[in-house]
């Protein structure tokens, strides 16, 4: 199993670089989906929920469709309301059960998923 990139930013939430089909010297930094995929299944079994706020999409599939998806419009930044919304979805999540967790990415890793 390959490497993945994946941070914990505060207890039950994690950053990930996006998932990506075939690693290629530009995307190097970015998550391989199978072996991401494997990673998070062993990890957390069925208990992690995906945010993807970046512009593309992936086969979810492979992270059993744990999945969703915030389109943004190509914007480098969110609104409030979606900023808010986001947060509540995630809080729900974590509320449901004392096992879940929150994985979330974007584009580069940087922009939208460090707010």
């Amino acid at each position: 199993m390959e490497p993945v990139d994946i941070t914990e930013i505060e207890q039950r939430v994690f950053a990930i670089g996006k998932p990506w089909s075939q690693r290629t010297e530009l995307n190097s930094h970015l998550n391989n989906e199978a072996s991401l995929s494997q990673h998070l299944l062993t990890s957390f079994q069925s208990n992690f929920l995906i945010w993807n706020l970046s512009d593309s999409n992936y086969d979810y599939s492979l992270f059993e469709n744990q999945v969703v998806r915030k389109n943004f419009l190509n914007s480098t930044s969110l609104s409030l309301f979606s900023l808010i919304e986001t947060c509540q979805e995630m809080a729900l999540w974590l509320e449901m059960s004392p096992t879940n967790v929150v994985i979330v990415h974007c584009t580069d890793g940087i922009k939208k998923t460090c707010i």
